[in-house]
């Protein structure tokens, strides 16, 4: 099976531990997993020693930004196969996660592909679910996330490194890749099973919601012109809506 898994890591060796098991576990094995490692005190790689007898771990230590869109740029320049599977370093697949992707990908000739998503507390406990449209379009992209992140995307390396990667300038760099890839007319499928399971924690609401509204403005400002006034309304309601989460999860 052709495929180079990417997993850019900040500081998070236990959930990096759990997401490389989740790997380990895989049905079908990736040819290679690449691990851009973008701390100093390299703590992944006592994780990485443990896990080399099991699978084909390449970890690179390279200091870059805090932007995990520009080490997955830079990961997918280094990969050597076919597809590319991206993965958070605190989240997890099923163990039929990568050979659902390559079996769909192949009997539907797609280009790319995104699979439905778990939501998963801090624990791993599944908490809610999020099913994608099946089709991709602005508004919903605009006016919600849609369960469009990293760790459920598959693509055909060629395909991401001829659109240039995530753009690290488009505040959702996730989100603005659909939209070029859509806009280019490749093919995609929706991948209806739920094996992707996303984390999220009360730490990561308190502390990057302010940031989550900042990449939302940065979006809007470069799509706000090819979407009609009610999309704008709802994406304005987005933001209203983040800002009193964010306030109330100060209070608690």
């Amino acid at each position: 099976m052709c495929v180079s898994v990417i997993i850019p890591t900040f500081y998070s060796p236990y959930t990096l531990k759990i997401s490389l098991q989740s790997i380990v576990k895989q049905t079908l094995k990736p040819k290679e997993v690449i691990i851009i490692d973008n701390s100093i005190e390299k703590k992944s790689k006592i994780i990485v020693e443990d896990l080399k007898k099991k699978l084909d771990l390449k970890i690179i230590y390279k200091h870059l930004t805090k932007d995990p869109n520009q080490t997955r740029n830079y990961a997918s320049k280094c990969a050597g196969y076919k597809y590319l599977a991206f993965l958070d370093d605190d989240d997890t697949w099923e163990k039929n996660y990568l050979l659902n992707c390559v079996n769909l990908i192949n009997y539907s000739d797609a280009d790319f592909l995104y699979t439905n998503i778990n939501i998963i507390d801090e624990i791993g406990k599944k908490i809610s679910f999020v099913d994608l449209p099946n089709k991709i379009n602005l508004k919903d992209l605009f006016c919600y996330n849609g369960g469009f992140f990293c760790s459920n995307f598959f693509i055909k390396r060629k395909i991401f490194l001829l659109m240039g990667g995530f753009d690290t300038n488009s505040g959702s760099a996730d989100k603005d890749l659909a939209i070029r890839l859509v806009k280019n007319k490749f093919n995609y499928q929706i991948n209806n099973s739920r094996i992707v399971n996303k984390r999220v924690s009360n730490y990561q609401w308190s502390n990057n919601c302010l940031s989550m509204i900042k990449n939302n403005f940065l979006f809007f400002k470069r799509y706000k012109k090819e979407v009609d006034i009610l999309t704008k309304i709802l994406f304005f309601k987005k933001i209203i809506k983040l800002f009193f989460r964010h306030i109330k999860k100060l209070i608690i």
